[in-house]
C-alpha cells in the first residue's frame, strides 16, 4: 500500500488484479480501462464507508451529477426515518465540508 492508498483502495486494486488474472485473456480492455482511469475511480475510496455503501448499489453513473443526486436522495430518504442522532455524522459532515464547503456554509 502506498502512502496515498486507503485500505479500501488496496482491496479494490487486489480485486482488480484477481479480475485481470481471470479475464484478461478474454476481455483485456476491461481491466486496462479501469487502470487507465484509476485516478478518477479511486476518489470513491476517500469517502466514509456509509457514503460508499449508498453509491455501491448502483453499477453505473453516466455523469457526476447523477452520482451526486443518488447520494442526495439517499440522505433525503434516510432523514425521514431519523429519530435518534446520526451515527458517524460528524465524519461524514467533515468530509462534505472539505468537498463542498462553499455550498454548505449557509447551512452549518
Amino acid at each position: 500500500m502506498t502512502p496515498f492508498e486507503t485500505p479500501f483502495e488496496e482491496e479494490a486494486l487486489l480485486a482488480l488484479d484477481q479480475f485481470s488474472a481471470r479475464w484478461d485473456g478474454k476481455y483485456p480492455q476491461i481491466s486496462r480501462s479501469w487502470r487507465y482511469h484509476w485516478n478518477n475511480l479511486n476518489t470513491l475510496f476517500n469517502y466514509p464507508e456509509n457514503i460508499r455503501k449508498t453509491i455501491k448499489k448502483r453499477k453505473l453513473f453516466p455523469t457526476d451529477d447523477l452520482a451526486k443526486k443518488v447520494v442526495y436522495l439517499a440522505i433525503q430518504d434516510a432523514s425521514k426515518k431519523w429519530t435518534i442522532p446520526i451515527k458517524n455524522w460528524k465524519s461524514a459532515l467533515d468530509r462534505f465540508m472539505i468537498e463542498f464547503e462553499q455550498r454548505l456554509v449557509d447551512y452549518v
